[in-house]
């Protein structure tokens, strides 16, 4: 048994099949002792709550605001100060001796927590690494790469890598990346630990199937069409011009629906472009609680996934999941970086092309409507391999492994 303390920006109250959730259940499944931070931003009006259950605490407590449309000051210093304020609120609530830290990005300053924990306890630190900031914003043409506020965000990278004993990231390119760009630190502190979740049962997915007449029709979703589904953030990282760019060629398509669940900066200029031009064949629904997003998909045919064709550094959206846990082939147009196009096309599950290539991505649709079949075997290939290298159980043995090596396991 160990004690954890996990810290993430992402914890849903009705979780389950979100990365973070997830894992922590299966923490507190093999008997590990978890304590979960998590903030709470100031726009949702709540109070600070703690809630304990069995090897469960989970805290969820004030902040600022840091997502969506927020003042750009306040996102900002919510950002900078974030680990500072981990580090308050562990000193104040969750003094206790843990055998590991895991914190997950974003945001990237952290190092504060992992200073402090480190120094009183010995604590062993490991950071999920989800984004690397601050080149992902460089390569949205958010920061410049010689400004002030780029370096400021590098340097606090710098130090988050020093005081993280390992970083689990997402992908093999990932590390090729963070080596290339921090010849410093020894190659060993980086390792893969993949998106995983702990996959629905068969059965609960064929009774959500069951309903996907209905759900249609209360979505007002075509019956016999095949939709295509993209479930996430909204925001410039998915190449929002590409999708600007496939609506007006995608409505003249036949035999298939394309739609939108979410939120995100862009989301209000993509419902009312959808809006304004009247697209018959393409539906935008606001985001939904999980179970609710579960049914939608159920109903659905083809999962989407969009990224930014600038980008430099490999991103594997964990959206993606759902598709494969629903049995569902994955469509992705994304940068010609980025691993996830080797990673659906080695092992069968999907199409890809580039996030600057419309007809090439029109093509892909066309394959699927064509051919019902190919849905059919890449979905059930999509939903083997999660099963097999994308289950929750993968990445809590990654993270685990690196106690046991340590020797930092406190005696019961």
């Amino acid at each position: 048994m160990s004690r954890v303390l996990f810290i993430t920006s992402d914890y849903p109250e009705d979780g389950k099949g979100n990365l973070y959730y997830d894992l922590v259940s299966e923490f507190v499944y093999n008997d590990n002792i978890v304590d979960v931070i998590v903030p709470q931003e100031r726009k949702y009006k709540k109070k600070n709550t703690m809630l304990k259950s069995n090897n469960l605490t989970v805290f969820r407590v004030r902040y600022l605001n840091f997502r969506g449309k927020v003042s750009v000051i306040e996102k900002g210093i919510a950002t900078i100060i974030q680990g500072h304020f981990y580090k308050w609120i562990v000193k104040k609530y969750f003094n206790n001796k843990y055998d590991i830290v895991i914190c997950a990005t974003l945001p990237i300053s952290y190092r504060p927590v992992f200073q402090y924990v480190k120094k009183k306890h010995k604590t062993y630190t490991y950071l999920l690494h989800k984004d690397i900031f601050p080149q992902s914003a460089i390569d949205l043409g958010i920061l410049k790469h010689k400004s002030i506020l780029y370096k400021f965000f590098r340097r606090m990278e710098s130090r988050l890598y020093d005081k993280s004993d390992k970083i689990g990231v997402m992908s093999k390119k990932n590390i090729d990346y963070l080596v290339l760009n921090n010849p410093r630190l020894p190659i060993n502190k980086f390792e893969i630990c993949v998106n995983s979740i702990i996959p629905k049962a068969v059965h609960e997915i064929a009774t959500l199937i069951e309903s996907r007449k209905t759900t249609r029709k209360k979505y007002h979703l075509p019956i016999e069409d095949t939709i295509f589904i993209y479930g996430g953030n909204i925001s410039r990282a998915q190449g929002i011009q590409f999708i600007y760019s496939v609506l007006p060629e995608f409505s003249k398509m036949i035999g298939a629906h394309l739609l939108f669940v979410g939120s995100g900066n862009e989301f209000d200029n993509l419902k009312n472009n959808i809006i304004e031009n009247k697209y018959e064949n393409v539906t935008i629904i606001s985001k939904v609680e999980k179970s609710e997003f579960d049914m939608i998909v159920s109903a659905c045919d083809v999962g989407l996934v969009f990224l930014d064709y600038k980008f430099t550094i490999a991103n594997i959206p964990s959206r993606s999941l759902t598709h494969m846990e629903f049995r569902q082939p994955i469509i992705a147009a994304t940068d010609e970086y980025t691993d996830f196009r080797d990673f659906i096309i080695y092992n069968n599950i999907g199409l890809w092309s580039p996030s600057n290539d419309v007809s090439a991505f029109l093509e892909n649709v066309k394959k699927y409507i064509e051919n019902k079949s190919l849905i059919k075997e890449q979905g059930e290939n999509a939903r083997a391999y999660l099963e097999k290298n994308m289950n929750t159980k993968i990445s809590y043995l990654t993270i685990m492994k690196n106690l046991h090596k340590v020797g930092n396991l406190h005696e019961e």
